[in-house]
Formats: structure tokens, C-alpha cells, sequence
């Protein structure tokens, strides 16, 4: 096995091994939870956006894989960083188990020029580390007159998902009474 896990490490980040192989390797050492690969993975994750990225970011976000942490910070604001990859830093940072980015999530989580989708994964993310003390931001979303009315509900719901808080849950309900009355489009 330790050949195989070797191989597989050597395959994830030579420069000619073919895109396929490499998402093939980064599969087989995330699915064998070899940790010790962890390095690799995160190499491989710089070097090879993409599916290998998408593949290693995740593992190493669930191993709490601390070296990653400051690229992930670093992407949220970095200019000219693609969409995508803003998302798997978000996801990445939300499971790595550090409370430290939790400011700079709720300030995507709350910017109404943000898109969708980086305020609803910042706020997910924020809600996994934080699993209490978010009332406050929950209802400032849910109070919100800018943006969309949907999103911002959505968002707060994200982040007190992991709130245990009988006053949490009850802005839960009230947000979903308001949001039952949104028309809705497909």
C-alpha cells in the first residue's frame, strides 16, 4: 500500500502526467484518506486549477489541513481571481475548523454587490465556525432593504444553520414566514 500511496503522490504532481491521471490520483488519495499526501494535494492544488483543485481544496478543507488556510484567505480579496475559485476557498475555509476568517466571511456575507453565491457560501462557511453568536448578522440580513430580499434571508438562514439558540431558531421562523410571501419565478 505505501507503494501505491507513493505512486499515486508522484503521479498528483508531475508535470507530465496527463489531467485525467492527475484527478484519478488526487481521487484515490482523498478516497484512501491518506493525510500524509496532504502536501501533494495542496501542490497539486496550486499548480492544477480545475477538477484537481476542486478535489484536493475539499480534502484538505475536511482534514483541516492548516498550510492552505492563508491561500484561501488570500483569494477572497486577490484581484482577478476566477469566481470558482473564490468558492472553493470559501468551502474550504468553512470546514477548516479556524474561527479567524469569520470577520471577512460576514463581510461578504452582508456586501449586496457580492454575487449569490459567494454571500450564501460565506455564510455557510461563517455559521460552520461560528455556531453561535450569529443573531445579530442573521437579522441585519434578514432586516436588509438592499439586495436581493431572497438571498438575504438565505444567507441568514446559512448562518445560524448550526445555532442551537431558542432566539436563533425563532428568526429562522420569522424569516420563513416573509420568504413564503416572495413571488416566486422560474
Amino acid at each position: 500500500m505505501n507503494q501505491a500511496l507513493a505512486r499515486l503522490k508522484t503521479l498528483l504532481v508531475a508535470e507530465d502526467t496527463h489531467p485525467a491521471a492527475r484527478a484519478g490520483a488526487a481521487k484515490a488519495l482523498v478516497a484512501l484518506d491518506a493525510r500524509d499526501a496532504a502536501e501533494a494535494l495542496a501542490t497539486a492544488a496550486a499548480n492544477y486549477p480545475g477538477d484537481v483543485r476542486r478535489i484536493c481544496e475539499r480534502a484538505l478543507g475536511e482534514w483541516k489541513f492548516e498550510p492552505i488556510r492563508k491561500t484561501w484567505q488570500d483569494r477572497l480579496t486577490a484581484p482577478g481571481v476566477r469566481h470558482r475559485d473564490r468558492v472553493l476557498a470559501l468551502r474550504g475555509l468553512g470546514l477548516s475548523g479556524d474561527p479567524t476568517p469569520v470577520p471577512q466571511l460576514l463581510e461578504i456575507a452582508h456586501g449586496v454587490l457580492q454575487p449569490a453565491e459567494l454571500r450564501l457560501e460565506a455564510a455557510l462557511a461563517a455559521g460552520r465556525l461560528k455556531p453561535e453568536g450569529l443573531v445579530a448578522d442573521a437579522q441585519k440580513l434578514v432586516d436588509q432593504k438592499q439586495g436581493v430580499s431572497l438571498v438575504n434571508r438565505l444567507a441568514a438562514a446559512r448562518l445560524l444553520a448550526a445555532h442551537k439558540q431558542s432566539e436563533a431558531h425563532a428568526l429562522l421562523l420569522r424569516s420563513e414566514e416573509h420568504t413564503s410571501e416572495l413571488p416566486v419565478t422560474l
